[in-house]
């Protein structure tokens, strides 16, 4: 529907269908976890035999590296995600890096469902929300979620409450600082990758030299994803803010916001409107 006042699209998740549907995938859920298990478990490491003699000993390090999750947990960690008795506690100790209580559930169903509602917008409106941020490493169970749904009887499909909204993207600067790692600290002005790069800064938390990655459900060191701290983005605004009295006139104009610019395609449409 279009909303009379704004002019603008309004789009919604049906939430009785979309309770089915996550219903029909929680009851299969055991059954896929065990079969992604068995699957991942016939890819995992496999130390090298007859190796072609003139390969070195870096040739086995890198075999170790690529086989590194597989490698570590059967050698070290021991754990099983295989859909059986007790995964689903694993599956929060060690993917979500949280003990499965129902406020934690609850927490994490609520952020993910939000989320659908939130890329729904982003796609289909204009007017989403540039602040909102999923906050765990990976999704809530199928099953966790739909006893969230039911036991919480929405009658609309849980959004963002407007107050917590922020309806302007993030300078550009701030942005890139919450999104390259500390070895990209050159694409900041000096001020600002000093702040990326000084273990005294008030970010240093956000650019560790060394951090966990989640192994947990890979097979491949390329799969695996890093435990990062979550940005404190108004940290981070004040920090830009603050290092701008020292900026260059073109790294003040790389902070600001600039005319939208649409462009087309070459069409025979496009090319009779540019000649009217």
């Amino acid at each position: 529907t279009t909303d009379e006042k704004t002019g603008k699209i309004k789009t919604k998740i049906n939430l009785k269908p979309f309770t089915m549907l996550i219903g029909l995938l929680a009851n299969e859920e055991d059954h896929q976890m065990f079969s992604l298990y068995r699957k991942r478990e016939r890819l995992s490491y496999r130390p090298i035999q007859n190796r072609n003699p003139k390969g070195t000993a870096l040739d086995d390090e890198f075999h170790k590296l690529h086989y590194k999750p597989s490698f570590d947990i059967e050698t070290e960690l021991k754990l099983k995600i295989d859909g059986n008795f007790g995964w689903k506690q694993k599956y929060f100790n060690h993917v979500l890096r949280m003990k499965r209580t129902e406020q934690n559930i609850d927490d994490v169903c609520e952020n993910y469902l939000i989320g659908l509602d939130w890329v729904l917008q982003y796609y289909y409106t204009e007017t989403h929300s540039w602040g909102w941020i999923y906050k765990y490493l990976s999704s809530p169970l199928f099953q966790d979620l739909y006893l969230y749904l039911s036991k919480n009887k929405f009658t609309e499909f849980p959004t963002e409450p407007e107050e917590t909204k922020r309806m302007t993207p993030y300078p550009p600067l701030c942005q890139l600082m919450m999104v390259v790692p500390k070895t990209s600290s050159a694409l900041l002005p000096p001020a600002l990758a000093k702040q990326m790069t000084d273990p005294d800064s008030v970010l240093a938390q956000y650019y560790p030299d060394e951090f966990e990655l989640n192994y947990l459900l890979h097979t491949f060191f390329w799969e695996t994803e890093p435990i990062l701290s979550l940005f404190d983005e108004k940290k981070v605004e004040f920090v830009v803010k603050s290092a701008s009295e020292s900026f260059t006139k073109e790294e003040a104009e790389r902070n600001q916001f600039s005319e939208l610019k649409i462009i087309k395609p070459k069409t025979k449409q496009n090319v009779k409107q540019n000649k009217k």
